[in-house]
């Protein structure tokens, strides 16, 4: 009773961690009009990133934050990436200036990436073997839901007191997580006595830096400008060196016999397309809605909630089936029934406003679907590599899933473009992201079932 106890103090502080980290990157999107007006003089571009600066420092720290994690100890990450996302949403709210923002998104960005692989990690500590797909989909769950109610949580708060408050509120939450888990998170320091590859860790930045940088600007630079090229070029001129350098290095920043894990190196490829699929829809709906549908942006977000709703009430028996019955049972279904959801738009909404009879039944269908593939993706991703490695694991598949995100909203702004957007445009959206659905099934499907765990 009692360790069942403290694994649920160990899942609400690192769920809240995960929950205002993941929230954070959809609601700076509602939030984009009332900045806007308080900072006249910026352009579009300026403004860009906003969204842009979180975006590269998440993911250019996220790898480095995972062997930190491993190898320094995960609850160490933990509050200090609590403490850098606080610092950072105190600076964003306040600042006088869109460079001050800017500047505090940046540290926002990488308190993030060392909360995303710490928490999992200690969760996965606390949770005894045969819980482990359990603890991850219930984790994973409420990413999910974390990611589908930023918009209607920031829609309610700018519309209420302003686009700042969508960061200063930030702070409860990071103190909520530090409160509860201060007395209850594993106090194990790690391997302290490995060695911290800083070469390794400065191309893991620079490669995932370089190429978040290329596909965030290539709409406004032009996909074929030297800039884009170059940047280009330099993430992927630092990532071949940098996965050659792990190859021989003693202590590796990610070690490379973990793509011989058949559940890792499969769960990890259909995360980069869940990342596309997931990243181009959930900006897609808001368009849609915002757009051909005229919705408000607080009724825009209320009309998306069905989605984070269903994910909350059916992450539990998620998990208990994927504990059951294995993670390709319960996540090969859920991305077709994701495809299925996005294949409804595709087939049912028009341009008149049909909420209840159009879109409500593809809002349901999705949240069921990414709350059943993205738990058992995570799952698959760090059950047989060893309990070592657990954080180093996940902040490879979290870098696959922000890699994947960026790419699937660069691929929509190709599909939608510049121009007013038609209904045929969104179709035609809504179908790439069906077929990329299907192709995560297609990976899923070989996951092999039973846990074939590496030594540690």
């Amino acid at each position: 009773m009692a360790r069942a106890r403290g694994w649920a103090y160990v899942l609400a502080s690192t769920g809240v961690g995960s929950f205002v980290t993941s929230a954070n990157l959809s609601t700076v999107n509602v939030a984009f009009p009332d900045m806007r007006a308080s900072f006249e003089g910026e352009s579009l571009a300026s403004l860009g990133w906003v969204i842009n600066a979180y975006t590269i420092a998440f993911a250019a720290i996220l790898l480095p934050a995972g062997r930190l994690a491993d190898s320094h100890g995960r609850r160490r990450m933990f509050f200090a990436g609590l403490s850098l996302f606080a610092l950072g949403s105190l600076v964003t709210g306040a600042a006088p200036t869109l460079a001050v923002v800017v500047l505090g998104r940046t540290v926002q960005g990488m308190g993030g990436a060392l909360i995303a692989p710490a928490s999992l990690g200690l969760l996965l500590e606390a949770s005894p073997p045969d819980e482990i797909t359990r603890s991850v989909a219930l984790y994973g769950g409420i990413t999910a839901v974390g990611v589908a109610t930023g918009p209607t949580l920031g829609a309610f708060i700018v519309d209420s007191a302003g686009w700042r408050w969508s960061f200063l509120l930030s702070l409860q939450f990071a103190f909520a997580a530090w409160f509860v888990g201060r007395n209850h998170l594993s106090t194990a320091r790690g391997a302290r006595r490995q060695r911290v590859d800083a070469v390794g860790v400065v191309l893991a930045a620079l490669s995932m830096a370089s190429v978040s940088l290329a596909i965030a600007e290539g709409g406004r630079w032009g996909w074929t400008s030297a800039h884009i090229f170059e940047a280009f070029g330099v993430g992927i001129a630092a990532g071949v060196w940098f996965v050659l350098r792990c190859q021989r290095h003693p202590e590796p920043v990610l070690p490379m016999d973990l793509f011989r894990v058949r559940a890792f190196s499969l769960s990890t490829s259909a995360t980069v397309l869940f990342g596309v699929g997931t990243g181009a829809l959930l900006l897609s709906n808001v368009l849609f809605l915002t757009g051909p549908w005229r919705y408000s942006i607080v009724r825009g977000g209320l009309a998306v909630s069905p989605s984070p709703v269903v994910a909350a009430l059916a992450a539990s028996s998620v998990g208990r089936f994927g504990a059951r019955f294995g993670e390709r049972t319960v996540g090969v279904p859920g991305a077709l029934i994701l495809a299925a959801a996005v294949l409804w738009y595709r087939f049912h909404v028009g341009l008149e406003p049909h909420y209840w009879v159009d879109w409500f039944p593809g809002a349901v269908m999705a949240g069921l679907g990414i709350n059943m593939a993205f738990p058992m993706l995570q799952s698959a991703g760090v059950r047989d590599v060893g309990a070592a490695r657990f954080s180093v694991a996940n902040a490879s598949t979290r870098a696959a899933l922000q890699l994947g995100t960026a790419v699937g909203v660069a691929i929509l702004v190709a599909i939608l473009g510049d121009r007013k957007s038609t209904l045929s445009d969104f179709r035609a959206a809504w179908l790439m992201i069906a077929v990329f659905a299907v192709a995560i099934a297609v990976l899923v499907a070989p996951i092999p079932q039973k846990s074939r765990a590496v030594p540690d």
